[in-house]
């Protein structure tokens, strides 16, 4: 009975006031070089366990002079069908292509530069879509500085017209470094699902000192600072590494946190790059030398949870308690030092993640995972991290919402799909079944001055639409 009246007044507060996720993401991706891997490194889409994906993201296709998507490898995608075998193999999820990424990305500019080629990369998507049976997209647009104004203005544009395809059929995403400096946040938000932030890559093999490469109070804040700037927690999601990094120590008996190093530790045999090792290379390490490797980890690291009992009768009663519970691990054999993810320092992420009430964990990248089962069950991280997503009710962050962030009006969400504002047809609200009656509600913009045709879920010219 307590447990039944808490959960009620948490829905009563997630959808009157503050935020819910009651079934929070786990994103997966895979990338198509897996498949030229050799030997136990090798991984196809087939070896994808679907049951621990709610979205899997087939990456990273790129994109041509003319504005469209190009295929990063043709013969693999188009000849050996592997874009068709990876949407035949999503079960339950959905099945999502990146585009851009580190060294694909340079394309954006061109897109984003014109309302021609917004509509040209935007039927290119819709076709892709279409041809390879994909759920959505995720956007990846790194550059190499801060969005410039046009830029963002452009990207905005860019959204906005997907959006206005998409409709609520398709998933659109975006995937973002921790800081970007020069892009609306708040406008970004509206028009996105997903806000896959790279909380990883901290520390590396290219500073002097080890260090943890993705600590648990960097990625809270990091997340808190998104949302600070106008993103939805419940669209935010925080990404967990499925692999570590090595270093060399320059002195075996200085291994805490912030010792001195040498260089990058040595390459592993599948992923091959100096200082970088996934947590399947390093598990065969463990294996092949289980007692000359030592296991540490980090007790400073920690996160504050906010919780209230009685929310509707104490609103301001909000009472925080500290977890110092370890969430960091690194391992040390001789002068080989590495910072990684096992079981327990991604679960523990998770949970503090989920129960902070952002979106869920994205993991990069799946052959990083024990995904074979070399040195026990296969998955072993991933199954972690789907066991310890928090899925109840989360009743408040632990600041104040943004101002900037989109108004609400529940009383509109009466059914699933795509609504209309009723009080300005510039703008339609984005309905989702959370419980049987009660609705999220996310409301969006059409693009400049179009408006909301609720009979086919597009932006149209105002004189197009009854009643507007």
């Amino acid at each position: 009975m307590f447990r039944q009246a808490f959960i009620l007044c948490s829905i009563l507060v997630c959808f009157g006031q503050i935020n819910c996720v009651l079934n929070p993401k786990v994103i997966c991706y895979y990338e198509d070089w897996f498949y030229w891997r050799t030997g136990d490194g090798k991984m196809t889409v087939h070896d994808v366990d679907n049951t621990l994906c709610t979205h899997m993201v087939y990456g990273y296709q790129g994109i041509d002079r003319d504005s469209t998507i190009k295929l990063a490898d043709e013969y693999l995608m188009k000849t050996l069908h592997d874009l068709d075998n990876f949407s035949k193999n999503k079960g339950k999820g959905q099945a999502l292509v990146a585009i851009g990424g580190w060294s694909l990305s340079g394309g954006f500019t061109q897109v984003v530069s014109t309302d021609s080629d917004i509509r040209t990369f935007t039927n290119s998507i819709m076709s892709f879509l279409s041809t390879y049976n994909f759920d959505g997209v995720m956007l990846d647009w790194t550059p190499k500085g801060a969005f410039t104004s046009s830029e963002n203005d452009g990207f905005v544009k860019l959204l906005s017209s997907i959006r206005t395809a998409f409709g609520a059929k398709y998933t659109l995403g975006i995937t973002v470094s921790p800081v970007v400096t020069g892009l609306s946040v708040d406008r970004v938000d509206q028009y996105v699902d997903i806000i896959a932030v790279q909380t990883y890559d901290m520390h590396g093999s290219w500073e002097k000192q080890v260090g943890i490469g993705d600590p648990a109070t960097w990625t809270l804040e990091t997340m808190r600072q998104w949302y600070k700037d106008g993103a939805s927690m419940t669209k935010l999601i925080a990404t967990i590494p499925l692999y570590g990094h090595t270093w060399i120590l320059a002195d075996p008996n200085k291994y805490d946190i912030g010792a001195e190093a040498t260089g990058p530790g040595k390459q592993g045999p599948w992923s091959q790059q100096d200082g970088k090792l996934g947590y399947n290379e390093f598990c065969m390490e463990v294996k092949a030398d289980p007692t000359g490797w030592k296991q540490f980890r980090d007790e400073r690291e920690m996160a504050v949870y906010a919780f209230c009992m009685e929310v509707k009768a104490d609103p301001t009663g909000w009472k925080q308690f500290r977890d110092e519970r370890e969430m960091a691990v690194y391992a040390v054999n001789g002068r080989n030092w590495i910072s990684y993810e096992d079981g327990v320092s991604a679960g523990l992420k998770t949970t503090a993640i989920t129960k902070e009430g952002f979106g869920g964990v994205v993991v990069q990248a799946l052959e990083n995972d024990d995904f074979k089962g070399l040195c026990g069950e296969k998955y072993p991280v991933l199954k972690a991290i789907n066991k310890a997503l928090n899925k109840d009710p989360v009743v408040s962050p632990t600041h104040p919402p943004p101002t900037a962030a989109p108004t609400h009006a529940p009383q509109v969400c009466t059914h699933e799909g795509l609504i209309r504002d009723p009080k300005d047809c510039h703008y339609y609200h984005k309905c989702v079944e959370m419980f049987p009656g009660i609705y999220s509600d996310d409301k969006l913009a059409c693009d400049g001055v179009l408006v909301f045709d609720e009979k086919d879920g597009k932006c149209k010219e105002r004189q197009l639409v009854p009643g507007c």
